[in-house]
């Protein structure tokens, strides 16, 4: 991945179903910042780095009864990602894509 914005449509496997969410990275040498929207809610991510395609974040999931904090490893390229949430309820997979916005190559 290139310097750059990306925003994904994900779909997590949490306890209840499937649920559909937004990812969206702001990446810039090897740094990235973004926000989750999962639960109708957007948090931010933080402490995120790019390291060729592997990408590890962390942040809170907030739902309507609980703000759930989490630590988000796994792969991603320009187009797709897949991504394991470590929380204290369990590991939840993810799996999204969609192309890259305003990509910047420096």
């Amino acid at each position: 991945m290139h310097d750059g914005m990306y925003r994904y449509t994900i779909e997590m496997a949490v306890p209840l179903g499937r649920r559909a969410g937004t990812l969206t990275l702001a990446v810039e040498g090897g740094l990235v910042t973004g926000s989750l929207t999962l639960f109708e809610r957007s948090c931010p991510i933080w402490d995120g780095h790019l390291d060729g395609d592997r990408l590890r974040f962390c942040g809170e999931m907030q739902t309507l009864l609980y703000s759930l904090p989490y630590t988000a490893d796994g792969t991603v390229s320009d187009r797709e990602l897949n991504l394991t949430f470590e929380t204290q309820k369990g590991k939840f997979s993810a799996k999204g894509a969609a192309p890259k916005i305003n990509g910047i190559k420096k």
